[in-house]
């Protein structure tokens, strides 16, 4: 009965653990998606603005205003992606994780001692108990015979 116990508390807590997973992982994906729609206008924009900047007020040539605006989508686009890579894990989300870890292992405790339970008064265990017995029995009885004679 414990054991089956232990199989549904460590099933809850993975569900569990996947419920915050999945909504940190929504999370992510949405904040990408957003993030891209509106930096792609916001670039488009920056570029027309960039480059107009750059040959009409610093005079430079096309092909450097290329270059620099290149330049500047380059550490945009880095930014971004470190913003969708730094989201972590939650409190709750690695609270929920020890304690499938923790049934998880009560789980195997259980399920060991059942097993070993199992195999000492089936059968097996039975049989293996009656031949010990009997050959404890006998080494008492022969030693016993021994110092008599």
């Amino acid at each position: 009965m414990k054991v089956i116990e232990q199989g549904k508390s460590v099933i809850d807590s993975q569900l569990e653990y996947l419920k915050y997973s999945g909504f940190r992982i929504g999370q992510q994906g949405l904040y990408c998606c957003v993030a891209a729609v509106f930096g792609v206008f916001f670039l488009i924009s920056l570029h027309a603005l960039f480059w107009t900047v750059m040959m009409s007020v610093l005079y430079l040539p096309a092909w450097l205003a290329a270059l620099i605006v290149l330049f500047f989508d380059g550490i945009v686009a880095v930014f971004f992606i470190f913003l969708a890579r730094n989201k972590k894990a939650s409190e709750a989300e690695v609270m929920v994780l020890k304690q499938r870890d923790n049934a998880w292992d009560g789980f195997k405790e259980s399920l060991a001692f059942t097993a070993f339970l199992g195999a000492t008064a089936g059968p097996l265990g039975r049989f293996l108990l009656k031949s010990i017995m009997n050959l404890v029995i006998k080494k008492i009885s022969g030693k016993h015979k021994k110092n008599k004679n």
